[in-house]
């Protein structure tokens, strides 16, 4: 154990239980120790920050000196001095009650399944410092399933203990035993190193972020007549889209460019524009900027790259403190720009005009950006706005969630996340999304990083960044997506459908084997299947075949095939029934005129019920366009994929 801030003195000092016990390199002392403990028993373990148990460095049930003295030889023989001494304590279940700074979220306290299992079974409950004692009730209720108040006690002190001590890296206590006695510490890892805190936000987010998002006029400084460089592309973009909207382009070397008259130079613009894009290289980034403060411009989304994403940190950070120097927000740099009420970006998206809608997207991958439109708009999922930030030199990821959250545009923000600077604004961000009645979804990359100083301890691999980010994304009421298309699903899920009361989930298919496919996936995302009611079970029977089950999860049998209405008149008494919150079909090969008899049925009945529906419909979209296309007009969400559907479901579900 590496000499830290933190010792067993400190654990005293917050009044956490723990042994009592002496480090000593003396087997006297250790003796001494021993006969002071007036008969009880003692264990004898190596002082270092390796697993101990794992490697055979603890020796437990000594009674005597004898005893003490063999296991003092055995254990010299493997590991150097000094050693550990402490009174044994009962036996009983084991956590692990750990701490850590996050360079992205600050302090966090972890819960989680301790001793030899903690890295193996990986159940943890992760909360940001300092912990409500009801908050730590929840943390312990959630893994155990079961109230213990002096655990919770313990988690309430050690959250304290970290947020209390900024250069803290990690503290780990594990185990935690809970002992008859009550919990209690008998082992200690702790790592100091130094902490980065987040940057407080500048002045003028919300204002900026208005002008970006719906401008009333707009310069494009590094407008180009090749309407396939950035330049181009937005000037071209923005005149097809908003024909009416004060448009003023900077070139030097062209008089006209798409009917607009440019200027030769920035000192020549209006003054009183709301916004600027900047399509110029990165060295020119500084001076535009300080051109663009000349004329009272005072947002700016700057295309250019070259910045930190290629280790021009330096060069970066010139943008942002002349940004906030100047009094100009900046969105980038290296963002392919926004899409609001117009589209100020250069993105290939556009290429066949926008579709408009209530899902918003923030993305920190300009590329990615223009893919989750692309998805969207293939499935008739509209979009509000669509903002790429880039590398957050200035406005971050949150601003835009705080944006979003009021903005009465937007009903369902998707995210895909990289990294941000302050992670506890990110989470008030996000919780401001979902608080205000809107989904949210969030696909995070990098997820599987974990620092080599994280890996030192229990509490570093059950609590990195990307577990860390999980539990806050769920705790701010988010879901989680993990890849592209699961995100754009879940966000059509919870745009077009009704959330439902509860996690209880119906399943009725075509197939046998798709049912037990899906209820495999729904089971897998933590919701239920309960089983439905004696009454809706006999309803089940006067419409099912004889030889049909009316246990959930339901199948039609191969009479679907000649009887399409079938699956309409199991639905209904299944979406009535009070055990069931939502309903998830699986419908597999039914084509033509069977597929349109299903599709009208459906819509007829979610026009009547306020429980969502969700369709798996495993073919190819092309082999069932019409009905598809019915159910999407009604805002079914319909997928050709089992996983989507039920993580749509899951979405839609509380605690998702």
């Amino acid at each position: 154990m590496a000499a830290t801030s933190v010792g067993w003195e400190t654990l005293d000092r917050y009044g956490i239980a723990r042994p009592a016990c002496v480090i000593t390199a003396s087997l006297d002392e250790a003796i001494r120790f021993l006969e002071r403990a007036a008969g009880r028993v003692v264990v004898l373990k190596a002082v270092t920050d390796e697993h101990k148990l794992r490697l055979g460095l603890v020796m437990t049930n000594l009674r005597t000196a004898e005893q003490l003295s063999g296991a003092w030889r055995d254990l010299a023989s493997r590991s150097a001095l000094p050693f550990l001494l402490q009174e044994q304590v009962e036996a009983g279940p084991e956590v692990i009650v750990g701490a850590r700074h996050d360079p992205s979220f600050g302090a966090v306290v972890l819960l989680g399944l301790g001793g030899r299992f903690a890295d193996a079974l990986a159940r943890r409950e992760i909360r940001l410092a300092p912990v409500a004692p009801t908050e730590a009730d929840r943390m312990v209720v959630a893994l155990l399933g079961e109230p213990l108040p002096r655990l919770s006690d313990i988690l309430v002190k050690v959250a304290q203990l970290i947020a209390d001590r900024p250069n803290l890296q990690e503290l780990d206590l594990n185990p935690v035993i809970l002992s008859p006695s009550g919990p209690c510490a008998v082992d200690l890892r702790a790592v100091d190193g130094p902490i980065t805190p987040g940057e407080d936000d500048a002045p003028g987010a919300r204002q900026a972020i208005r002008r970006m998002l719906k401008p009333r006029s707009v310069a494009i400084v590094g407008a180009s007549a090749n309407l396939v460089k950035p330049g181009g592309r937005a000037l071209r973009y923005l005149r097809q889209s908003a024909p009416d909207l004060p448009v003023h382009a900077v070139n030097p070397r062209r008089e006209m460019i798409e009917g607009v008259q440019t200027v030769g130079q920035i000192a020549e613009l209006p003054f009183g524009i709301d916004v600027a894009i900047v399509a110029l290289p990165a060295s020119n980034v500084v001076p535009t900027l300080e051109a663009l403060h000349e004329r009272g411009i005072a947002s700016a989304i700057v295309f250019a790259s070259g910045f930190a994403e290629v280790g021009n940190d330096a060069g970066e950070a010139d943008v942002r403190a002349a940004g906030r120097r100047l009094g100009i927000r900046v969105c980038g740099v290296n963002s392919n720009g926004v899409l609001g009420d117009v589209p100020l970006t250069f993105s290939q998206a556009g290429e066949k005009g926008w579709q408009a809608g209530s899902v918003s997207f923030v993305s920190q991958s300009g590329a990615l950006s223009g893919s989750l439109l692309m998805q969207s708009w293939a499935i008739g999922l509209g979009t509000a706005r669509s903002i790429c930030v880039g590398n957050q030199t200035d406005l971050e990821i949150s601003d835009y969630l705080d944006f979003l959250a009021d903005d009465a545009a937007t009903r369902t923000v998707g995210v895909f996340l990289e990294g941000v600077r302050d992670g506890r604004r990110l989470a008030r961000s996000m919780a401001r999304v979902t608080e205000s009645g809107k989904g949210l979804v969030v696909l995070r990359a990098g997820a599987s990083a974990v620092s080599s100083l994280a890996a030192r301890s229990h509490t570093g691999v059950l609590a990195g960044s990307a577990e860390i980010y999980r539990q806050v994304i769920s705790q701010a009421g988010g879901s989680i997506a993990e890849d592209l298309p699961e995100l754009v699903g879940m966000c059509q899920a919870l745009d077009w459908q009704p959330h439902a009361a509860s996690r209880r989930v119906a399943i009725i298919s075509t197939s046998g084997g798709a049912g037990s496919l899906l209820a495999d996936m729904v089971d897998q995302r933590g919701l239920l299947l309960p089983e439905l009611e004696p009454e809706v079970q006999a309803e089940l029977r006067n419409v099912l075949p004889p030889f049909a089950p009316t246990r959930n999860p339901l199948d039609t049998t191969a009479a679907i095939t000649y009887e399409p209405e079938l699956l309409g008149r199991m639905a209904e008494p299944v979406l009535a029934s009070k055990e069931v919150d939502l309903l998830l079909i699986a419908i597999s090969t039914l084509t033509g005129r069977q597929a349109e008899t299903i599709a009208g049925d459906m819509v007829r009945l979610a026009s009547r019920s306020s429980k969502p529906i969700v369709i798996a419909w495993s073919v190819p979209e092309s082999a069932v366009g019409p009905a598809v296309a019915m159910l999407r007009q009604s805002r079914i969400p319909v997928f050709d994929s089992f996983a989507l559907a039920a993580s749509a479901a899951s979405a839609l579900s509380p605690g998702s």
